[in-house]
């Protein structure tokens, strides 16, 4: 019986484990920026400003900054992700 129970809650760790996992991934993918973020700065420099048109039709003024090594429009007041201590 008791090696039963100790079976059935490190299985449910283990799910909760893979959830937790499934989740950071999920917010890793969430983080990245549209394509069109990327292709709004091709053929600029670094600081450039250019203009991202969001799906309700306003424009905001976006900056071209450096981001895994390519260039990506980033807005004025977009706060960078923190990182999670591991």
């Amino acid at each position: 019986m008791k090696k039963m129970l100790t079976s059935i809650i490190l299985v449910i760790i283990s799910c909760g484990y893979s959830v937790s996992v499934s989740a950071q991934d999920q917010q890793r993918q969430m983080r990245k920026p549209p394509q069109e973020a990327y292709t709004l700065c091709e053929d600029k420099s670094e600081n450039d400003v250019v203009n991202i048109t969001t799906p309700d039709g306003d424009e905001i003024e976006a900056t071209c900054q450096l981001m895994d090594d390519q260039l990506v429009a980033v807005p004025e007041n977009h706060k960078p992700p923190q990182r999670q201590k591991r």
